[in-house]
């Protein structure tokens, strides 16, 4: 019912009796609906009903999704609707409440990157950024997760600024959010407010390798860039996430035997890792201490069917004119 903008069709269902605490499949209400689609007219419609009258309203207010325990507030929050979350709160509306998981309006808005909302709830309500969900998250750590740039903006201009120092109950701050986030803009946003980060910092490889194994290049190629975990990509061999995300201009970094992720990979057999860094742009030539070409390196070790895919990658990518690779170079493409 509410999911349509035709107040006069919403007006002919109420006058007909139609249930306006019926449920779909997530347990989401008419209200619900019409208060995560900013359907402010709506809402107040509903909220106006006889079947909302009294005790009626309160109920449809309180009512709740199955799963997150979600209210009409926190779907007006998370839908970005100052104005249906105004006239919600002006009818009663528990603006404080909490989802399953502890989260508030605040932070709802936050995760959806909503600054008019969140100016709204902190100038009128008191929203305060500092609180934490059940899983001690604050609303700057659900923005940064959520890769937020704006939310972040907003969070971090509040005088004064939420402590960037504070960790959730894994342990995890704002940063190892924005890591997991994926937007490189937010750690740039994060470091530029004093969460600086620095090649020697050993916080620095730990946020490196959280990036990697949630499989954001974009954040992975920024902290490389900085020069955090270039060389420490192969320390690790087959147990190194960051394999996951490496790009063209990092994957000719070595480790102490001179061997490039494509080497390592190769040696390990991890046949599929070497589709990806061949595709990102590493080099089948490149060879090690000992002058042996990642082919080489997997047939040593025994991993044929790598050696083989190996060497079905150094066909395509050597189908160019006689001109432009060496004898040399493709001597060492098929050696063995």
């Amino acid at each position: 019912m509410a999911c349509t903008v035709d107040s006069p069709i919403v007006f002919l269902l109420l006058a007909e009796g139609c249930d306006v605490t019926a449920a779909d499949r997530v347990g989401a209400t008419p209200l619900i609906a019409a208060a995560y689609r900013g359907h402010t007219e709506v809402c107040q419609q509903l909220l106006g009903s006889k079947q909302g009258g009294n005790a009626g309203r309160a109920f449809m207010l309180a009512a709740a999704t199955r799963d997150a325990r979600e209210t009409a507030v926190h779907a007006a929050a998370k839908g970005g609707h100052i104005d249906t979350l105004a006239a919600l709160a002006a009818a009663g509306a528990d603006v404080r409440a909490l989802d399953r998981e502890g989260k508030d309006c605040l932070m709802l808005a936050a995760a959806n990157d909503h600054p008019g909302v969140m100016t709204y709830l902190l100038q009128s309500h008191d929203a305060s950024p500092a609180r934490q969900d059940g899983a001690g998250r604050t609303a700057l750590m659900h923005a940064a997760a959520a890769g937020a740039v704006q939310a972040v903006q907003l969070l971090l201009s509040l005088d004064p600024q939420p402590d960037l120092t504070v960790a959730d109950a894994a342990g995890r701050g704002p940063l190892h959010h924005a890591c997991l986030g994926g937007a490189a803009e937010v750690l740039e946003l994060l470091s530029s407010r004093g969460m600086s980060l620095s090649p020697s910092d050993p916080i620095s490889l730990e946020l490196l390798r959280l990036a990697a194994r949630a499989g954001h290049a974009g954040v992975v190629d920024w902290m490389l860039t900085a020069g955090i975990g270039e060389l420490e990509i192969v320390a690790d061999g087959s147990t190194n996430p960051v394999f996951a995300a490496v790009r063209s201009g990092s994957c000719e970094a070595v480790d102490a035997l001179g061997r490039t992720p494509l080497g390592v990979a190769a040696e390990l057999g991890d046949t599929p890792m070497c589709r990806h860094l061949v595709a990102a742009g590493a080099n089948l030539l490149a060879a090690d201490s000992h002058g042996r070409v990642p082919r080489r390196l997997a047939y040593e070790a025994q991993k044929r069917d790598t050696a083989e895919a190996l060497a079905s990658m150094a066909r395509k990518q050597l189908l160019l004119p006689d001109d432009a690779i060496s004898e040399e170079q493709a001597a060492a493409a098929w050696a063995v």
